[in-house]
């Protein structure tokens, strides 16, 4: 039945962990900032998601601002 209490809350479902695979594609970036002396940058892919996060620094791309990854 309706619970008064929970006013319209009550069709939310419950918050409980679930497990699922989420698959990023990271294809480009343009216009980064320089972070080099020369005026370039190395870029690299950092991915963040809630308290988990990858950095994938062994495939830097060199000397690029606008760098294309995949």
């Amino acid at each position: 039945g309706f619970d008064p209490n929970m006013g319209m809350f009550q069709s939310i479902p419950h918050n409980d962990p679930i497990n699922i695979l989420v698959r990023v594609y990271v294809v480009r970036a343009t216009d980064l900032h320089p972070a080099d002396i020369n005026g370039k940058a190395d870029p690299y892919i950092v991915i963040k998601l809630g308290k988990s996060e990858i950095k994938d620094k062994e495939n830097y791309i060199s000397k690029q601002l606008n760098p294309v990854f995949g």
